[in-house]
């Protein structure tokens, strides 16, 4: 496993049940590795204006936000 950093950060209600529930479905996932594999999908997979829209969007200001992910069929070897 890669060397990770261990901090602390403040996740509002509505993001961490829906965290939740996804690691109820998938009970062989923990929260810190769902959480982790989120993040680091979204910062390699998008681009800057992306990024900067995603820290902008607000549940409360902002009808619901769309978007997309595939990972390739085939791994490059």
């Amino acid at each position: 496993m890669k060397n990770l950093k261990q901090i602390s950060v403040r996740i509002d209600p509505v993001t961490l049940q829906k965290i939740d529930d996804f690691c109820k479905k998938h009970y062989y996932w923990k929260r810190n590795t769902v959480i982790n594999s989120l993040l680091g999908s979204v910062v390699d997979a998008m681009d800057d204006k992306t990024l900067y829209d995603m820290v902008r969007y607000s549940r409360h200001f902002h009808n619901k936000p769309s978007g997309s992910f595939y990972l390739p069929e085939k791994l490059p070897l």
